[in-house]
């Protein structure tokens, strides 16, 4: 993000990282967020914000890691997709939903839900886009959408 590296792991957190006059990454992060500590999930950026879900959405600010706000709820699990536009976030969950948040609201702004795949609780594969339509797998199947 801008001159800065934004890491996200398991163990640490999310940090993010400046670099010296010579282009060497400096060891010592300028700002932590320990609570955002994905398994597997990568965060994304939005302009100045950073989404990411771990047992919540979290939503902070990227040039200082601070929250901006975060949400409890049954789709924000351990790991989840985010596709990223300017203003929207497709999400799925791994039980099975899709979901449609405002990327510049103020606060959590739900737009929309959909249950995709009723019963499940394993998708993990990262949804495709391929011009308007929305490809999604499951465990068990593989679903297009129409956006």
């Amino acid at each position: 993000w801008n001159d800065k590296l934004v890491l996200s792991t398991e163990n640490n957190g999310t940090r993010l990282y400046g670099f010296d006059d010579a282009g060497r990454i400096i060891a010592k992060p300028l700002a932590t967020h320990e609570p955002l500590a994905p398994d597997m999930h990568t965060p994304v950026v939005v302009g100045h914000r950073l989404f990411g879900v771990f047992n919540k959405l979290h939503c902070l600010n990227v040039a200082d890691l601070k929250p901006l706000w975060t949400v409890e709820d049954e789709a924000f699990s351990e790991y989840a997709t985010i596709i990223a536009s300017e203003e929207k976030l497709f999400i799925t969950a791994q039980n099975g939903q899709l979901l449609l948040v405002d990327a510049k609201s103020d606060s959590f702004k739900l737009l929309s839900r959909l249950t995709v795949f009723p019963d499940e609780s394993g998708v993990y594969a990262h949804p495709a886009i391929v011009g308007k339509k929305l490809y999604l797998r499951s465990s068990t199947h593989i679903l297009c959408l129409e956006l």
